[in-house]
């Protein structure tokens, strides 16, 4: 679920900060 309200955020590189909250989130996920 939380991959889900991440994945958006994955398409817009234009904050490095949602792209390494993004990375932390897919870490915990897997």
């Amino acid at each position: 679920m939380v991959l889900f309200g991440t994945e958006p955020k994955v398409q817009s590189p234009a904050s490095p900060t949602d792209f390494g909250i993004k990375t932390r989130d897919f870490g915990i996920s897997s």
